[in-house]
């Protein structure tokens, strides 16, 4: 894992609830995946620097003009956090998580296969993100791949996640959202930069974002937009996001 750095503390509000979401098909991709035809997966360092994000090399904590820009954390919770929140990539879909309407749908790292990638940080499988490859409505930044749920009110302090740059652009972005128990956003998206995460591709970084100012939820969304491949893991419920 390369140097973590301290970030910028990130707070995510809740509103009232939205209406539902109009459900969509799965998407190309992820139907691709699931029939084991898609091609391996490799990152390259000649893709470093192929993109004209910042590198977070030097560069202290979060940006100080971004406070949504998220950067490597260096003293992180264990990947199993507090329990609450189900490995995506080991459990099965409707065990504590399940798949949204948005595409394309996050693929399984054994259903995308990437010869060079790390080993998961929990358990045996991580999820891989890859970009939109139409323009449906449910391609869009509004429309949440996946969630959290649970069976009562749950509440947070910040919740933690690692991810790894596999190839292509690092220009990514993360979306998070309160839902009711069915995936329906109840306030709107806190959209973080993750491109300051990432300085060489293969290498697994972990971020916080903080949910101390989140009312109780029954469910929390993602989602994850970006031009490359990105590979997401372990996300858990941990303590406060360190301060700058």
């Amino acid at each position: 894992m390369c140097p973590m750095l301290s970030l910028t503390r990130r707070t995510l509000a809740a509103v009232p609830e939205a209406r539902a979401i109009v459900l969509a098909a799965c998407a190309m991709i992820a139907a691709t995946a699931c029939a084991g035809k898609s091609e391996a997966t490799t990152p390259t360092s000649a893709t470093a620097g192929s993109d004209a994000g910042p590198t977070s090399a030097g560069a202290p904590g979060a940006s100080a003009s971004d406070p949504n820009l998220l950067m490597p954390e260096l003293n992180t919770p264990p990947a199993e956090g507090d329990g609450r929140l189900v490995d995506i990539g080991d459990a099965q879909a409707g065990d504590g998580w399940d798949w949204c309407t948005g595409e394309p749908r996050l693929v399984r790292s054994t259903a995308l296969p990437c010869a060079a990638c790390p080993a998961a940080t929990r358990g045996s499988e991580f999820v891989i993100a890859t970009p939109a490859v139409d323009k449906s409505p449910t391609a869009s930044g509004t429309v949440p791949q996946g969630y959290f749920f649970f069976d009562e009110l749950t509440r947070a302090d910040a919740v933690w996640f690692d991810a790894l740059w596999i190839n292509g652009s690092r220009n990514a972005k993360l979306s998070l959202w309160p839902t009711n128990p069915v995936c329906e956003p109840t306030g709107p998206a806190r959209v973080l930069d993750l491109h300051g995460l990432f300085t060489e591709p293969g290498q697994w970084v972990t971020a916080c974002v903080s949910l101390d100012d989140l009312q109780p939820f029954r469910g929390l969304a993602l989602r994850i937009d970006g031009a490359g491949t990105l590979g997401v893991d372990a996300f858990r419920f941990g303590p406060p996001c360190p301060e700058p």
